[in-house]
């Protein structure tokens, strides 16, 4: 976003000065100058702005679409989606977005280094957005769990403990939160909570999608329990 904005004062700049020398080349009265060239400014600015719209616009679509496969389990063909938009779409802001959604795929993909190398791609600070830190901090703890770095996960939970405690009743990040929740007891081995927390989870959030993720939780509880 910063680039974009040093683009559109440097190419107000050069305006200025190809408007300034049109002035002294053609003689041009200055309060007749003036007004057109406030008038030009405006028409200019609102150019950009019209440009920018349609531009977030076509983005914002073609990522959506990407996140109905995610949601048909079509992993690989929403990776080559997200990846394909990735390398086209500018803007820092544009391309966080991007690439927090594509670690998605990688965590249902079980690549879960390639998540974690992309997550740790972007500057955590520069991520304004509440729910996309969420969603930032979420993919990053499954990343760190699924690779055993379990220090670094619960280092991360503790932190943004508040966070998650915001959102743990959403519709859209109460589940995942909840899985969190698990992993967080698996780590502590408290396994009689982490299973009555799984129990809780499959009760409250019924979604076929999830099924796969919970017969792995519960897969990973009874091997705790059993070693």
């Amino acid at each position: 976003m910063k680039k974009r904005i040093l683009k559109m004062i440097a190419i107000g700049v050069i305006l200025g000065l190809v408007l300034l020398a049109i002035q002294i080349g053609f003689k041009i009265e200055q309060e007749l100058f003036l007004s057109y060239y406030w008038k030009i400014s405006i028409v200019f600015l609102l150019l950009v702005l019209v440009i920018n719209i349609i531009y977030l616009m076509i983005y914002s679509k073609k990522i959506q679409k990407a996140l109905i496969l995610l949601n048909e389990d079509k992993i690989e063909q929403y990776i080559d989606e997200m990846e394909l938009i990735l390398q086209k779409i500018k803007g820092e802001n544009f391309r966080d977005l991007v690439k927090i959604n594509l670690t998605a795929g990688y965590i249902k993909n079980r690549e879960y280094q390639k998540s974690l190398d992309i997550l740790n791609s972007i500057e955590e600070k520069q991520v304004k957005n509440e729910i996309l830190k969420l969603v930032y901090w979420i993919n990053m703890a499954v990343s760190h769990f699924r690779l055993e770095n379990y220090d670094k996960f619960k280092e991360i939970y503790k932190a943004q403990k508040n966070l998650f405690e915001k959102y743990q009743d959403n519709e859209n990040y109460g589940e995942p939160i909840g899985q969190l929740q698990i992993l967080s007891a698996i780590i502590d081995e408290n396994l009689e909570v982490a299973q009555q927390l799984l129990d809780v989870l499959k009760n409250k959030w019924v979604n076929l999608h999830n099924q796969k993720d919970y017969e792995e939780l519960e897969k990973i509880i009874e091997a705790k329990k059993a070693s």
